[in-house]
């Protein structure tokens, strides 16, 4: 009988917390911009809703991989 491999689920986490920074952050990039506000405060904002978006994503994968364990 082979063990049973754990998931890392704090190491998914933060994959998904990277990929949406780095999604939120380019996205601003190539968006256009809003009046009255500086690339860099857009880069930061949809940066961090980015960021918890794929905390969101990737919190769901775990859940639906982990399900029948």
């Amino acid at each position: 009988m082979t063990p049973r491999r754990v998931l890392n689920i704090p190491r998914i986490l933060w994959t998904g917390v990277v990929l949406g920074l780095i999604g939120g952050g380019a996205y601003a990039v190539v968006s256009p911009h809003v009046p009255g506000y500086s690339i860099a405060s857009e880069v930061g904002l949809l940066a961090v809703v980015g960021a918890m978006v794929g905390l969101l994503v990737a919190g769901v994968v775990v859940a639906l991989v982990d399900r029948d364990r």
